[in-house]
């Protein structure tokens, strides 16, 4: 009959029973960890579709039961007499409808079952259930007449389209799952602190403890998930490289505490990797962690700028509120302290405009006049919170003003046991002042406007004279220092400029102490921001990364076996930096058979517009007119030669990093550039790089040829130069301790 077939129909377009909800396990590697993703939606249409099974045959029997009472009805008028006859006749309709009412029931629950199993099965699935969809519709319309068939079509067409969207979702979900858990492990790696390696510990032929232990986390060509310039998100911004610069690295090696361990308090306008604009914030960072690690209490006072999130300061928690003079009256400062890469930390956060912006330099305020007043409100907190620090170390010309404040007013109030040393890190920046400017502070402006004490001796005659912070703070310190013994020389020469003769005068408390660089967050061993890791450049690790710069960027990769040096050039764009030479080697580099990417950004970044516009065109080379720190650690992991013609500098810290990763720098001889890079071919077997003298094009073009004939034709002299770079002991163990002397010295 068919109420029968209809319910055998019934019971094959159901799942099976105990039909479970699909479960996605993604397994990361020897961690072990999983990572479950349960369907919530597949599970309700399993559950719904077991439930129908077992209904399916009891709705079939009641159809069956209906269908007998109707022929039995029907047959009742030729058996029984008058008024029986009547009867049955009369109840013959009712049952009729009973039975077509029962049947249409079944088939609607039929096509709702069809409906739900399409999520998993074949687009056909869904095609049988529209067909019986149809059946059934032309059933129950007569039957109930609520729907038609079009528009009941139509729906159920609506519904499988759905399904097929969230199945599509789902698949979607579970390869970010995937994804995920496969970087659970890197980030993991990260975490865990690498074993302490002692100086007596490390392998033979290790330069240095910077050298000591393997890669870890190195990943597989299969396994990396290789970026294109057509990502909505660029390579740099991806979450793990967000993450890897966030979290701080772990220290590679633990000193031996010091005996009698000081207490030093920094005060500075910046601290990496927060409050980042050149090399300055590098190196309060890395001398207070190397002078911490040396179990020394170190504590660093910056201001709390507005483009510093909060998430970015562990363990941020508000000291105090105090009120500092400025201008007569009291502004209200918020103290907080936290810990910025492992480093103590007291950020100050005054409660007027000063500091306010989207940028550590320009906001919408007076610089000279918010650092002035950052100088005695960092004083300030000293005497309210009873700190009685060892060492003040002031960093530049916007702390300067800290050293007058201290001889003469703080000294009187409570602070009396310091000793202050001033950092120079770039002699070109002096900071003017006025003295009605130095009232603001407290003090009396006029009594500095002195040869002897800070005046300009440029402005000399004129109206009105002008003071230097700069000057004041060499004059009021009791120790200086620069970046390295090469600049400290020039300065004392002619590259003191108008400063040479105040120099000159306190040469014997002026020291050079070469810069380094904080290795454990410049590691190509340990760098979460990579692809992978690598502890030479004869490991795959290397390559790998130039490879995937190479795809992000757009970049023509070469074919097996053609050797094509990748020039990388990371700098500001400003007169110092060499921008003509800069500038000369990006538009020479394809002609010369290498490639050429430049991150940069300064005031003369326009200079370079035209031939980024012509770069994009092509696959031999890119100019990024910006700065991105995380994209700074890919461009270093994948050079060959990285760029360095400065007009001058003091230090330098790039060609530093470069060396860590196995680049070679390209300089020009000046300052600490002279006391870092040695001329590979002037020494062979101690060679560092690549040394040029002269400031014309054509002498940065004949140090391109030799580095690019090296690397094409002779690659095992190359792979050793560049394993003698990464072999450079470049970390701030042996500067830390030459500051920890001079300290003791004060």
């Amino acid at each position: 009959p068919r109420p029968a077939r209809a319910a055998a129909a019934a019971r094959r377009s159901v799942p099976a029973r105990g039909a479970r909800a699909r479960t996605v396990v993604v397994r990361s590697g020897a961690s072990g960890s999983r990572v479950e993703t349960e369907t919530s939606e597949v599970e309700a249409t399993a559950s719904e579709a077991a439930e129908k099974e077992e209904d399916g045959p009891v709705e079939a029997a009641e159809a069956a039961e209906a269908a007998v009472e109707a022929q039995e009805a029907e047959q009742a008028p030729a058996k029984k007499n008058g008024a029986d006859a009547k009867k049955a006749a009369a109840e013959a309709p009712a049952a009729k409808a009973k039975a077509k009412k029962a049947k249409a029931k079944k088939e609607k629950a039929k096509v709702k079952d069809e409906a739900a199993k399409a999520e998993t099965d074949e687009p056909l699935a869904g095609a049988d259930a529209a067909e019986a969809e149809e059946s059934a519709e032309g059933e129950e319309s007569t039957a109930e007449g609520k729907e038609s068939a079009a528009e009941r079509l139509e729906r159920y067409r609506k519904l499988y389209e759905e399904l097929l969207a969230e199945k599509a979702d789902l698949i979607a979900r579970t390869e970010a799952a995937e994804q995920k858990a496969r970087l659970a492990e890197e980030r993991a790696a990260r975490v865990a602190p690498p074993p302490a390696v002692a100086p007596e510990a490390m392998p033979d032929g290790a330069a240095s403890p910077a050298d000591a232990g393997e890669p870890i986390a190195v990943m597989r060509r299969e396994d990396i998930a290789w970026p294109s310039p057509e990502d909505a998100t660029p390579f740099w911004e991806r979450p793990e490289c967000v993450e890897a610069l966030a979290a701080p690295p772990a220290s590679i090696v633990t000193a031996e505490p010091d005996a009698s361990p000081l207490h030093v308090v920094h005060i500075t306008a910046e601290m990496a990797p927060v409050a980042k604009v050149g090399g300055l914030a590098d190196v309060v960072t890395g001398l207070s962690r190397a002078c911490s690690a040396r179990g020394h209490n170190v504590e660093v006072i910056l201001p709390f700028y507005e483009c510093i999130p909060e998430s970015a300061v562990n363990n941020l928690t508000h000291e105090r509120t105090y009120g500092s003079y400025h201008r007569g009256g009291e502004v209200m400062v918020d103290a907080f302290v936290g810990e910025i890469s492992g480093v103590r930390v007291l950020l100050l956060r005054p409660q007027n405009h000063f500091f306010r912006g989207e940028r550590v330099y320009g906001g919408g305020y007076d610089e000279r006049e918010a650092y002035l007043f950052f100088c005695r409100a960092s004083l300030e907190l000293l005497r309210e919170s009873m700190r009685q620090p060892d060492v003040i170390h002031l960093h530049e010309w916007h702390t300067c003003a800290a050293a007058l404040l201290y001889w003469d007013m703080y000294h009187e109030m409570g602070l009396d046991k310091q000793k202050l040393m001033l950092t120079i890190h770039n002699l070109d920046h002096t900071g003017e002042v006025k003295a009605e400017e130095l009232d603001y502070t407290g003090l009396d402006g006029e009594s500095y406007a002195v040869v002897e004490k800070a005046v300009d001796e440029r402005t000399i005659g004129h109206n009105p004279e002008r003071m230097s912070l700069l000057k004041a703070g060499i004059v009021y310190t009791n120790a200086v220092t620069t970046v390295s013994p090469s600049y400290r020389e020039e300065t004392l020469g002619g590259g003191g400029g108008w400063l040479n003769k105040t120099l000159t005068t306190y040469r014997t408390k002026y020291s050079g102490v070469l810069n380094a660089i904080d290795t454990a967050s410049w590691d190509p061993r340990r760098d979460m921001c990579l692809p992978t890791r690598y502890g030479s450049v004869s490991e795959d690790g290397k390559a790998l990364c130039k490879e995937y710069v190479r795809r992000g960027l757009g970049l023509d990769v070469p074919e097996d076996g053609e050797r094509v040096p990748l020039l990388v050039c990371v700098s500001r764009l400003v007169p110092q930096k060499g921008v003509h030479l800069i500038r000369h080697a990006a538009a020479r580099a394809e002609a010369m058979g290498a490639q050429f990417v430049l991150l940069g950004s300064g005031h003369l970044a326009g200079e370079f517009e035209g031939l980024a516009a012509e770069m994009r065109e092509g696959g031999a080379g890119r100019c990024l007119l910006m700065y991105n720190d995380a994209l700074s650690h890919f461009l270093y992991a994948a050079a060959d030669v990285v760029l360095v013609p400065s007009m001058f500098e003091p230090c330098g810290l790039t060609q530093m990093v470069a060396q860590r990763y196995g680049a070679a720098p390209l300089v020009r001889r000046t300052g600490g550039l002279a006391d870092t890079v040695v001329d590979v071919d002037a020494d062979p077997a101690a060679g560092t790089g690549f040394v040029f003298d002269g400031a014309g094009e054509g002498d940065i073009e004949g140090a391109l040829q030799r580095a690019i004939s090296m690397y094409k034709e002779r690659e095992e002299q190359w792979s050793a130069l560049a394993d003698r770079c990464m072999a450079v002991d470049n970390s701030w163990a042996r500067s830390a301790e030459e500051y920890v002397k001079l300290y003791r010295g004060m």
